[in-house]
């Protein structure tokens, strides 16, 4: 299946606790990772985003809104 990913700024713009980006390198990188572990449904692969992205952010305060959308076009052979 074919994925579709789009997001708000306010995700690669998401700042952890010491002011660090999570930055457009690391959801490539999630991105991947998700893929490569099997996590080609739209909703598994969105969680997956999601969850690393909590993560990173950890405690500190939100400053913009986390916007994900995935799409998923199955295969049709």
């Amino acid at each position: 299946s074919d994925l579709l990913v789009m997001y708000s700024d306010g995700v690669p713009d998401a700042e952890d606790e010491q002011g660090t980006f999570y930055g457009e390198e690391r959801l490539i990188e999630t991105g991947k990772a998700a893929l490569q572990a099997g996590n080609n449904s739209a909703g598994t692969f969105q969680e997956v985003i999601l969850e690393d992205i909590h993560q990173f952010i950890g405690d500190a305060d939100r400053v913009d809104d986390l916007t994900l959308l995935v799409l998923a076009r199955k295969s049709t052979q």
